[in-house]
C-alpha cells in the first residue's frame, strides 16, 4: 500500500470517527458550557486512542497481517435480551414506578445527565414520542444521574428546573445514588432501553442518534404487535 493512499484511509477513519458538535442552548449557563467542553474533551481524548489503533491496524494491513479492529465496549448492551433489572421508585410527581418484572405496558427508560448535549437533544424527541403513543400500552421514564457533589454538581431543584426548561414532562426519576443506573450498567449518556411487557430488554441505545425517536417508534410498533426484536431462549 502506497504512503498517499495509508493517509488518505487514515483521515476518513478520523471523519468518521468524529461526532458532529452539539448545538449550545441559548440558555445555557457558564457552568454548563463548562462541563459540556469538558466532556467533549474527554470523548475527544478517547477517539485519539481509537485513532492510533485505527492507524496500527492500517500498518498490520500493510506488512500483509490481519487483526481485527479494535471495539468499543459498552457495558449497557451487555443486557440485549436479558431480563431488565428490577427496580421501584418515586418520581418527582410523586408516584411510585418500576422497571424490570412483566408489566401491562412497553417501557422507554432513558438515563441521561443534566451537562449532556446528546441528551438535551434526545430527551424533546421522546416528549413527542409520549404525546404520540399516549393513548398505547406505552409507559415513558427518564432517569436523572446527576452528581450532588462535583464539578458536575446539581442539587434536586437545579435538575427539575433544568428538565422543565427542556419542555419535557416524562416521569422524572433523581437517581443521585446511581443504584438504578449500575443495575443498569450505564456509563454514558444518554443510554435508553426499550422493555418489553414480559420484563425483557429489547433494545439498547447508547448516544443520542439523530434518528434515534424513527429508531424508538419502529421498535415500540414492532413490539406493541406482540412481535420480539430479540430472540429469547
Amino acid at each position: 500500500m502506497k504512503l498517499q493512499a495509508r493517509w488518505i484511509i487514515a483521515l476518513m477513519a478520523a471523519a468518521f470517527l468524529i461526532p458532529s458538535p452539539t448545538p449550545v442552548a441559548a440558555d445555557e449557563t457558564q457552568d454548563e458550557i463548562k462541563s459540556e467542553l469538558a466532556a467533549v474533551r474527554k470523548e475527544l481524548t478517547e477517539l485519539r486512542k481509537e485513532m492510533k489503533q485505527v492507524l496500527a491496524q492500517l500498518k498490520t494491513i500493510q506488512a500483509g497481517q490481519t487483526r481485527k479492529a479494535p471495539t468499543r465496549t459498552r457495558p449497557a448492551m451487555e443486557l440485549l435480551g436479558k431480563p431488565a433489572p428490577q427496580k421501584s421508585f418515586v418520581t418527582t410527581d410523586n408516584k411510585e414506578r418500576k422497571v424490570g418484572g412483566t408489566d401491562e405496558k412497553v417501557k422507554l427508560v432513558c438515563f441521561y445527565a443534566s451537562w449532556c448535549g446528546y441528551c438535551k437533544r434526545t430527551l424533546p424527541k421522546f416528549q413527542k414520542l409520549q404525546e404520540k403513543y399516549k393513548d398505547k400500552d406505552v409507559e415513558f421514564i427518564a432517569i436523572s444521574l446527576d452528581d450532588r457533589s462535583g464539578k458536575r454538581k446539581k442539587t434536586e431543584q437545579e435538575v427539575i428546573d433544568h428538565y422543565s426548561k427542556m419542555g419535557v414532562d416524562i416521569p422524572l426519576f433523581l437517581d443521585a445514588k446511581k443504584e438504578v443506573g449500575s443495575a443498569y450498567k450505564v456509563s454514558s449518556f444518554p443510554t435508553s432501553f426499550v422493555v418489553g411487557k414480559d420484563g425483557v430488554i429489547e433494545a439498547v441505545h447508547v448516544g443520542g442518534p439523530a434518528d434515534i425517536d424513527d429508531r424508538v417508534a419502529k421498535q415500540l410498533d414492532t413490539l406493541l404487535e406482540g412481535k420480539s426484536l430479540v430472540k429469547k431462549s
